[in-house]
């Protein structure tokens, strides 16, 4: 480990305590973790020495360019898992798609330069392309660990559903994420 390098581990919502500026701050797949993402913009830029970096590489949403994949209503038990996931998500003050509003709360934050790069992460290997079905092939298998650990805890909680009801739903969602005729992409 580089003697310039250290790992702290703390809460990011709770207030920040150390004292050192940073060059460069990392923020990957949190979307649904912060109740108040201004706040943490905010923390973030004041933490950062002028002209450093903040990157966040988060998930915006599922996406599909044809009629395979639709949210009203739910297409699929995937879609309907989304909805169930982001509504439950919604219930205990946090938002699962808060990735499309960052690069306003970063201006308001006071950070400049701000450039969004948006990528399509195939649920599966459906696309034609090599390249973008070697990307369906990993996403998949994110998007299977993802399931339940996104839905569980917030869906129980936050709607009150039984473990056996969200067992069901995650079901059919495991099912149409193998299913290659669903076009649905996460929006990165």
């Amino acid at each position: 480990m580089p003697p310039n390098l250290k790992f702290v581990v703390d809460d990011a919502e709770d207030e920040w305590i150390i004292s050192e500026k940073f060059d460069f701050i990392h923020v990957r797949m949190m979307v649904g973790s912060f109740l108040n993402w201004s706040q943490f913009f905010t923390r973030c830029y004041q933490q950062l020495h002028p002209g450093a970096y903040i990157e966040l590489q988060d998930v915006v949403g599922l996406a599909c360019d044809d009629s395979t994949f639709t949210y009203d209503p739910p297409s699929c038990k995937f879609a309907e898992w989304w909805n169930v996931v982001t509504k439950a998500f919604r219930a205990l003050g946090r938002d699962m798609e808060a990735a499309s509003n960052h690069e306003e709360r970063l201006k308001e934050a006071g950070f400049t330069n701000v450039t969004v790069i948006n990528f399509k992460w195939p649920i599966n290997m459906w696309p034609k392309d090599p390249n973008m079905k070697t990307i369906g092939m990993w996403s998949k298998e994110n998007t299977l660990d993802a399931l339940e650990a996104l839905a569980m805890a917030p869906v129980t909680r936050g709607l009150g559903w039984s473990p056996e009801e969200v067992q069901m739903l995650l079901q059919g969602a495991r099912a149409d994420i193998d299913n290659e005729g669903i076009h649905a992409y996460w929006v990165m």
